[in-house]
């Protein structure tokens, strides 16, 4: 006799991923149970109802059955009962299934005395009718997640049937997400903490609005008032929280209507509120990549959204420079990120377009400013005026456009400033990031050198001229990092200074030069032992480095200009 048995079958789990769509996720397995049990006397006897049970296949012959009925049956045990080899209790016992566990049947004789099991080995087991109950099996494959109200207390099952285990009370007036079990929903189910199918009566719920919007687009509002969200379509429930004022919202809609909408709590969970007191964001309609600058022709608020009723972010003065991309094809709204990384949105009207950054060279230049002008916030004359510019003013400086146009700076804060790049005489020196400082180092090269000497000649020259030009005063003793600019400046404007002094100088000179040349802070032995504080150029050449130290020349009279490291006349210590 061949048999032909049905299976039942079970939805199994819902997600929502962030904002995005709520959708089921997985197929439907079998309604077969494991031969693992609550109460299983480890003899193989089946569990209840299981999300991961393994399907027990019924034979296609089975032996001297009689039955006319060849349906297959999903039955809950009442009480916990043997099964045997054969049809008869005097036969073979191979086990126990406890109560309230859950198997897959057929009857056996016409009678309906017997049934029987086969087990996930093959194994025939035969079972007295007498103690299961027939269960409805699932009559439906309907996957949508259903929203409800218990309209009175209401237990939980672990299988469609009273009988079974017991799982907890939804109370009257809680909310319940569910799926539908049987056509005339006199069964439905949920899932537990833990995945378990929960079966509980469905008379005695009040259907709440389902997912009938097929727009699938997300959209972003604004919080107008504090706006509280719910764990499902309804209002009638404790409220999950509240969404303060100005606060953006993502969210798709619930109903076709466009009455309820879902998003997330930000901590994972679907909830549910209504587009009373949302204000609808513009879309990001633009696909320009590109970056503009601008700048703010009037006080311009920056907000955390694209809405006047955001959060307010802080304000870009008239004046100001901006770099932005555009949220609208139409430019009436562009962002850009703050110094926290934040996007911020503002209105994109009343902005003057300016050159962005085009040139690609990083060179830093120094030049002499030819007539006067003037620092701004941005490449533009529009811009915030900074501070002016006396003709005649070394300047440090790189390009922003790349035709030299606009150039930039920046002040002893730290903050770009932009000018105009005509009229410029280039300082041809540049190896300080001070323009003042090249512009003198590049005088005194041209007073003490001619274009006949050799580099060499060059560089002995500059060294004279710095121990014979200028007279020695104290200006303590170790000098605070980033010393070297400054006490160099210090020394061409007061024609005096310590050995740092003239180590700075003769050090940068060197280096205009072309020499790689080092300017020490360091420590040199003294004649009545010990160390004193010191500084000295240190240069390398040809693969040996050469001491020079133009202050202890000048103090003792002796040569000490270029002595080969560890032939010196004094011992350097850094």
């Amino acid at each position: 006799m061949t048999i032909n048995m049905v299976v039942p079958v079970y939805a199994q789990v819902v997600s929502f991923n962030g904002s995005e769509s709520i959708e089921v996720t997985s197929t439907i397995p079998q309604d077969v149970t494991s031969d693992s049990s609550e109460g299983s006397t480890g003899q193989g006897s089946p569990s209840e109802l299981s999300d991961d049970s393994a399907p027990l296949i019924l034979p296609l012959s089975a032996v001297s059955a009689d039955s006319v009925d060849t349906k297959s049956y999903w039955g809950l045990v009442l009480t916990a009962c043997d099964y045997y080899e054969s049809a008869s209790t005097s036969s073979k016992k191979l086990g126990r299934y406890p109560a309230k566990s859950t198997l897959t049947f057929r009857h056996w004789d016409k009678a309906g005395r017997w049934v029987f099991v086969v087990d996930s080995t093959g194994t025939t087991r035969f079972v007295q009718k007498k103690h299961i109950e027939i269960i409805p099996q699932r009559t439906l494959n309907d996957k949508t997640l259903y929203y409800g109200l218990m309209t009175q207390n209401r237990s939980f099952w672990s299988a469609p049937s009273g009988r079974s285990h017991n799982r907890g009370v939804a109370t009257k007036g809680s909310l319940v997400k569910y799926y539908r079990w049987t056509g005339n929903n006199t069964w439905v189910y949920t899932l537990d903490a833990k995945g378990r199918r929960m079966f509980f009566r469905g008379d005695t719920i009040k259907a709440l609005p389902r997912q009938t919007a097929t727009d699938t687009a997300k959209y972003s509002g604004i919080a107008l008032k504090k706006k509280s969200y719910y764990p499902g379509p309804t209002t009638t429930v404790t409220a999950s929280g509240r969404f303060g004022i100005g606060r953006t919202i993502s969210y798709r809609k619930w109903t076709a209507d466009g009455k309820w909408f879902y998003g997330s709590d930000g901590k994972g969970n679907v909830v549910f509120f209504t587009k009373s007191d949302i204000e609808i964001l513009p879309k990001q309609t633009s696909t320009d990549k590109t970056v503009y600058w601008a700048i703010v022709l009037k006080n311009r608020s920056f907000w955390s959204a694209p809405s006047i009723r955001s959060r307010n972010r802080g304000i870009a003065y008239a004046g100001s420079l901006v770099s932005y991309r555009k949220w609208t094809s139409s430019g009436s709204w562009v962002y850009a990120t703050d110094g926290q990384g934040r996007w911020i949105y503002f209105k994109g009207n009343d902005l003057e377009v300016v050159p962005g950054k085009t040139s690609t060279d990083k060179k830093q230049y120094s030049a002499v400013v030819g007539t006067a002008r003037s620092y701004y916030a941005g490449p533009s004359t529009k811009a915030t005026r900074l501070r002016a510019l006396p003709a005649g003013t070394p300047v440090s400086y790189w390009k922003w456009t790349a035709d030299g146009s606009w150039v930039y700076t920046y002040d002893e804060q730290g903050r770009v400033m932009f000018f105009r790049g005509n009229n410029l005489t280039p300082i041809t020196v540049n190896v300080s990031s001070n323009a003042e400082l090249n512009l003198e180092l590049q005088k005194i090269i041209s007073r003490v050198t001619t274009s006949s000497m050799t580099q060499d000649q060059k560089l002995a020259a500059c060294y004279n001229h710095v121990v014979t030009g200028y007279s020695y005063a104290a200006r303590g003793s170790y000098p605070a990092k980033g010393w070297e600019t400054s006490y160099a400046l210090n020394m061409i404007k007061d024609k005096a200074g310590n050995c740092y002094s003239y180590a700075a100088l003769f050090g940068f000179l060197a280096q205009a030069l072309g020499y790689d040349a080092r300017i020490i802070s360091g420590q040199v032995g003294m004649a009545n032992g010990g160390w004193g504080a010191h500084g000295w150029v240190e240069i390398r050449l040809g693969g040996a480095t050469y001491v020079c130290d133009p202050e202890g020349q000048r103090s003792l009279g002796r040569n000490m200009y270029m002595m080969p490291i560890g032939n010196t006349l004094l011992t350097y210590k850094r």
